[in-house]
């Protein structure tokens, strides 16, 4: 999958610029999906992460819940649709 994004938490880009990815933001990104599989809001996650004193891909302190939503819903973060695939 090529990307033409520069911060895609996650993932980075190879000498081709096609993803790979990046294990300790992938770890985020698999905590993001669980919570939310979990039953949690966007917002719930989104407060859970600065409770957490984890910082966004750009190195903000604040998510917004709009961001979780991109994670949530960004194609690469679920090859083949299936969640055992998750980076």
């Amino acid at each position: 999958m090529v990307c033409n994004t520069t911060r895609f938490l996650g993932y980075d880009k190879d000498e081709f610029r096609e993803l790979v990815i990046k294990e300790k933001e992938a770890e985020l990104v698999r905590r993001i999906y669980q919570e939310y599989i979990d039953g949690k809001s966007y917002q719930a996650i989104a407060k859970g992460l600065m409770a957490d004193e984890i910082k966004t891909v750009n190195g903000n302190e604040k998510w917004w819940d709009s961001s979780i939503t991109l994670i949530l819903t960004n194609a690469a973060n679920f090859p083949e649709t299936n969640p055992a695939n998750l980076p």
